[in-house]
């Protein structure tokens, strides 16, 4: 007569040690997850304020700020630094008469500005021209 071996239902201590041990590691994946998608979050939303706040500063130059050449820095209320740099186009006294009348055209100027994080890096560029006065 064959005698079996008799075997107790249910799991083990060692396969419930590994079942808890994986269950953790599979906790600890999505807790690094949603923690890293917050972050993420929370710096797109920062960085969407501090853009807002840079093309809002750039439509100003020579409505709100007078248009000369130059340069400015400062920070904006997100942290983020800024850096502006207005420059004419042409050279100095380099100004073309109109056609009929001889009337000086308006001065054109390149605006530059640079918004930086806190440890100085670019990271955004906005560009554009302005002038000076209203064309004839």
């Amino acid at each position: 007569m064959m005698h079996r071996a008799h075997r107790e239902e249910g799991f083990s201590l060692i396969e419930a040690v590994v079942a808890l041990a994986i269950v953790g590691l599979a906790m600890t994946a999505f807790y690094r997850a949603v923690g890293g998608s917050y972050g993420m979050q929370a710096r797109v939303s920062l960085l969407s304020s501090t853009v807002e706040l840079a093309q809002s500063h750039l439509d100003g130059i020579g409505v709100v700020t007078p248009l000369a050449p130059g340069s400015a820095s400062g920070t904006y209320t997100t942290g983020f630094g800024w850096h502006l740099e207005v420059a004419p186009v042409g050279k100095e006294g380099d100004r073309l008469a109109a056609l009929d009348g001889g009337v000086p055209l308006p001065q054109a100027f390149w605006v530059v500005l640079r918004v930086k994080d806190r440890r100085g890096h670019t990271v955004l560029q906005l560009e554009t021209a302005r002038v000076t006065g209203a064309l004839p």
